[in-house]
């Protein structure tokens, strides 16, 4: 008998890669879940592993899918609907035409239930069903952790990354027997998930130039002047502000307001040239915030600021700006737009405009970067904080909630 171990992510595409390379007569002889750890490490991935076997008098054949897949979807079906399969599945001829050319792969003409080795593969047949159908349960929403998916996706979370995060709670559910969870309880356990960059600090001993890219009204402008406010009154340290916005109409102007009240310097910037003067006339500045145009993501030149003001001072560090209160397409837009920007760290505006924030969770998994900075209002520079992993959590998931759960749904 040969043997062989397939792992896959569904129970589906596992028995797939088994018909396709060991023919219809394969055996399952076991099914199991298994958990790898996903992208960064953050969240586990789950897969299936399928061990099958066939004779080593049978010849693996590559079989047309139309048929061997209408064969198997229709027992899947019976299966579904009865929980066993058909009887006359069971018993009649297991015959398939190959490449209809009237070829054929055959089995035993009838199944007699008395043969050990026939029930064994009933028994793996079902089981293996069942794993399917337990699967497909899950997939849905209808398993175990359902009140927690439907907490999340109501948070604002997607559907998809709501799934992850239930996956990532699993393991824990041995711990939890309260059916009533606190989101305090669940924030503790999801603190791990969210990576921060903590406040800027200065360089070492040289101006740090930190430039704030991101699409159209999401509140660069009103961004960086906290952070020169924030920053020159934590560190004590001299900061100035710089702009390369010469498009949008009163840009500058209001930069300039923030700049006379903190009274600070401010440089407009229209090129390479302008990067490397002001840079010269800096330098005994300890911090260098630079607000950009905002840009649609569908503008090809998005990023074209970012890149020459890089280019003269490859030192300078952009991060990405996005409103909470945006749709989730409009950030993934934005998020995929200015890749090349190459932001190192993600801010998060104007959290007290939504009380869905779960979005913000989707964004930084997209984005794969660290938060840096969020903002929940107007005033300059009270309204930002530096980020935590317990501060973004709180945001997005109000202590006044809470959580209706089965037992041990985390």
């Amino acid at each position: 008998m040969r043997m062989k171990t397939y792992a896959a992510d569904t129970m589906e595409e596992a028995l797939g890669l088994i018909k396709r390379e060991m023919g219809p007569e394969a055996v399952i002889l076991n099914a199991r879940h298994l958990e790898e750890p996903g992208p960064l490490g953050m969240y586990t991935r789950k897969r299936v592993e399928v061990t099958a076997a066939i004779d080593r008098g049978e010849t693996a054949r590559t079989v047309a899918p139309s048929a061997l897949d209408e064969a198997v979807r229709g027992a899947i079906g019976t299966y579904a609907s009865t929980g066993r399969p058909s009887g006359r599945e069971v018993a009649r001829d297991r015959s398939i035409k190959i490449n209809g050319a009237g070829e054929t792969v055959s089995g035993p003409s009838r199944v007699s239930i008395a043969n050990d080795d026939v029930a064994r593969e009933i028994k793996a047949i079902r089981a293996g069903m069942e794993e399917l159908k337990k699967s497909l349960s899950n997939e849905g929403g209808a398993g175990r952790n359902g009140g927690l998916l439907d907490f999340l996706t109501g948070s604002g979370v997607s559907g998809e990354l709501a799934s992850r995060v239930c996956g990532f709670l699993e393991g824990e559910s041995a711990k939890i027997g309260d059916p009533t969870i606190d989101p305090a309880r669940l924030k503790n356990k999801m603190a791990r998930i969210i990576k921060t960059a903590g406040p800027i600090a200065p360089g070492a001993g040289e101006t740090r130039w930190i430039a704030l890219v991101g699409p159209t009204g999401v509140g660069k402008t009103t961004t960086a002047a906290k952070l020169a406010a924030g920053l020159a009154l934590a560190e004590g340290a001299r900061v100035a502000l710089a702009t390369t916005d010469t498009y949008r109409i009163g840009a500058v102007d209001q930069l300039q307001i923030f700049a006379d009240i903190m009274d600070v310097p401010l440089h407009v910037l229209r090129g390479p040239e302008d990067v490397m003067r002001t840079r010269r006339e800096l330098a005994e500045y300890k911090f260098v915030l630079v607000d950009t145009s905002g840009r649609s993501p569908l503008d090809v030149n998005a990023t074209s600021e970012i890149k020459w003001l890089r280019h003269a001072n490859p030192a300078a560090e952009a991060h990405l700006v996005l409103s909470a209160a945006s749709s989730r397409e409009a950030q993934n837009a934005a998020i995929d737009a200015f890749k090349a920007a190459g932001a190192a760290k993600l801010i998060f505006t104007k959290l007290d405009e939504t009380t869905k924030r779960g979005g913000i969770l989707d964004a930084y998994w997209r984005a794969k970067r660290p938060i840096s900075y969020v903002c929940h209002g107007q005033r300059v520079p009270d309204d930002l904080t530096a980020a935590t992993s317990a501060l973004v959590l709180d945001w997005i998931f109000p202590a006044k909630n809470k959580i209706t759960l089965a037992a041990n749904a985390i």
